[in-house]
């Protein structure tokens, strides 16, 4: 299961606090200042693990300033973070 949400610039700090937490550094995920990605101000939280990865973690989620993405957003993130992930890896591979 793969969910991207948006972060509001003044929730960032909030954000990178409950990142902290080992269930995420255990699962991994890719958080990324929107300006980066031609997005804009905002910043986005890419994660993909378990239906129950995201219910135990349900409320480090629910950080106000912080909207789960859905749609065409959701897909024009997605493919903004995975070409950029794409980027870096054959980027890595020339130095092989």
């Amino acid at each position: 299961m793969l969910k991207i949400y948006k972060v509001k610039k003044e929730s960032n700090s909030a954000v990178q606090s409950a990142l902290n937490n080992d269930a995420f550094a255990r699962n991994g995920y890719i958080y990324r200042e929107g300006a980066t990605l031609g997005l804009g101000e905002e910043y986005y939280l890419y994660i993909k693990g378990h239906e129950d990865f995201f219910k135990e973690q349900k409320e480090l989620l629910n950080i106000e300033g912080m909207e789960k993405l859905a749609d065409a957003e959701f897909e024009k993130v997605k493919e903004a973070i995975e070409k950029e992930q794409d980027d870096v890896a054959s980027g890595i591979s020339l130095f092989d």
